[in-house]
Parts: C-alpha cells; structure tokens; sequence
C-alpha cells in the first residue's frame, strides 16, 4: 500500500513542477507575443466586422433595388444605412484603438515586463497561486453558512385556509 502513495506522490510532484515550469514558461517567454497578438488579432476582427456589416447594408440597397413598393423599399434603404453606420463605427473604433495603442507603446511594454518579474516570483512561491481559489471558496461556504442560519431562523406564517379563519 506504502508503493501506491510513494508513485501517486511522484506523479504529483511531477504534474506541481511541469505546471510551475509551463506557467513561468508561458508567462516569461510568450507574454509579449501573447499581448502583441490579441492587441492585433482585436483589431483584425474589428475591421473584419466593419467589413461584413459593410457588405450587409449593400445587400439591403441591392434588395432595394428590385422592389417597387415604396414602404418596403424605404424600409429596406433605411436598414442598409443602419448596417452602414454599425460599419462605421466598428471602423472608427479600430481605428481609435490603433491609436490608443500607438501612444500606449511604452507602457504595454512595461505591462509585458511586470508579468514577466511576476513570473519570476510565482516561480519561487508558488503558494500565491492558491490564494485566490482557497479564499473564493472560503467566501462560498462564508455565504452558504449564513444562508442555511438565515433560513432557519426565519420562521414564515402557515398558511390558513378560509375555513380556519372563523
């Protein structure tokens, strides 16, 4: 029985340092490029979305195109120019989050600098990690307990049917 533990105690120990030295990794080493690429990636998908509600309003002024009704053509102009506007709008926040990151330069690089010394010290007492799910459970049954004493202090009237009440 002492055999069991001792291997389950290895493999523990070995699965506690490949997670520290895939954590330290991954926040040492692919940190910048990380950042840097959802940075970029955002920006994508933002004139990406601009893009295809773009081409969602043209498809409503085509439809318009071949209708004779004038309410209904109307209708269908009036939403090809909202599609156009939610372009726009994608468009100029791309376009501002471009900029924003343009004059935030430096200081993303100093973000990407203070996660990688964190990693360093995660590194070295990996028990910080723990505290924050210990104390959200913590918190959880802090909750539960008062929860289950409220309920049992709280006593509700019964119910009293109509011909009980004379």
């Amino acid at each position: 029985m002492s055999t069991i533990s001792k291997k389950h105690k290895a493999i523990l120990l070995i699965f506690n340092r490949l997670g520290r030295l895939s954590l330290e990794v991954l926040m040492r080493f692919c940190a910048g490029p990380l950042i840097w690429t959802s940075i970029f990636l955002s920006l994508i998908f933002l004139a990406l979305l601009g893009t295809w509600l773009y081409s969602s309003s043209l498809k409503y002024d085509r439809e318009a195109a071949t209708i004779n009704d004038p309410a209904i053509k109307n209708a269908k102009l009036t939403e090809g120019r909202r599609w156009r506007i939610y372009a726009y709008i994608a468009w100029i926040i791309a376009v501002i989050s471009l900029i924003v990151t343009f004059c935030f330069c430096s200081r993303i690089r100093l973000a990407i600098a203070v996660l990688k010394a964190s990693a360093h010290f995660v590194q070295d007492t990996f028990s910080v990690v723990l505290v924050p799910p210990v104390m959200f459970v913590l918190l959880v049954l802090t909750f539960l307990y008062f929860i289950v004493i409220m309920t049992n202090r709280i006593k509700l009237p019964s119910a009293r049917t109509d011909s009980t009440r004379s």
